[in-house]
């Protein structure tokens, strides 16, 4: 589905806005819903949890929009699907929480 959405009328843009879309999603209503209700010492090893399983959610997004890595992000100069997973987790999840742990 995602590859014939890039292929037709070139939704490129639509795809990766649905893509961000997904991601912030899933970072608001998983990762950030978790660690809410953590504090101290604690904080710090269900930051490292859900770390990993984000990094699970990346590497299969990664997959799902291979075909808008491959055409329209490298072509564009645009950070790659995979990269964008980590820069939003650092900007909704890290920045939050490192404000917490110092």
């Amino acid at each position: 589905m995602i590859i014939y959405q890039c292929d037709t009328a070139e939704k490129n843009k639509e795809v990766l806005t649905i893509f961000e879309e997904f991601v912030s999603e899933y970072l608001d209503q998983s990762i950030k819903a978790n660690l809410d209700c953590v504090q101290g010492p604690d904080l710090l090893v269900a930051l490292g949890k859900n770390w990993d399983s984000f990094n699970i959610y990346s590497k299969m997004m990664d997959k799902s929009f291979e075909y808008l890595n491959r055409y329209y992000l490298k072509n564009n100069s645009l950070e790659l699907v995979g990269e964008k997973c980590m820069s939003m987790f650092k900007r909704q999840i890290f920045r939050e929480v490192e404000k917490n742990i110092t």
